[in-house]
């Protein structure tokens, strides 16, 4: 690759271009409730369908006041990356780049902080909220080693795939 003076070039791992990011989005239902004052990690298992060098969040309605996003492992319970969200508000998106997640695997995606609002649909989950390449299959409480469960609550974010990235 050779560039001309004044110009720039962004490497994503040392390629020059991103690799492709599936075209697909999962959401489910809107938040009706909130626990302030949480003190804890919130957040929502995942399962891929498709490679995903790069995965979004969205943070959900009625959530606020949370510092970090993070992405977990599933099986595992290794951390894989974290971002600050500290100034991000409720509907805004964050993203976790250059991750490489594989398809067929799942990862948790938790928010957390100090004193902050978790928001949740409450009496209503359908799990799994599906999309073509990545479905929401379960939420996961209070700590990363936390069962995953199924016929509770969906929470803290919105939609999950393809958003966030300009």
């Amino acid at each position: 690759m050779s560039l001309q003076l004044g110009t720039t070039a962004k490497f994503f791992r040392g390629r020059a271009t991103r690799p492709e990011i599936p075209d697909s989005v999962v959401s489910r239902p809107d938040d009706d409730s909130t626990a302030p004052g949480r003190d804890d990690v919130q957040g929502m298992e995942i399962e891929l369908k498709s490679d995903w060098p790069s995965i979004g969040g969205r943070i959900s309605n009625n959530s606020s006041g949370a510092d970090t996003a993070r992405l977990y492992d599933s099986d595992t319970r290794s951390q894989i990356d974290s971002v600050d969200i500290s100034g991000l508000s409720s509907g805004d998106a964050f993203t976790f780049d250059d991750v490489n997640l594989e398809s067929g695997k799942k990862y948790i995606i938790f928010l957390d902080g100090a004193n902050w609002t978790l928001g949740f649909r409450d009496n209503e989950s359908n799990y799994p909220y599906t999309s073509d390449d990545v479905d929401i299959t379960g939420n996961v409480s209070e700590s990363t080693n936390a069962s995953v469960y199924t016929d509770d609550v969906v929470q803290a974010i919105d939609d999950i795939g393809n958003t966030g990235f300009d």
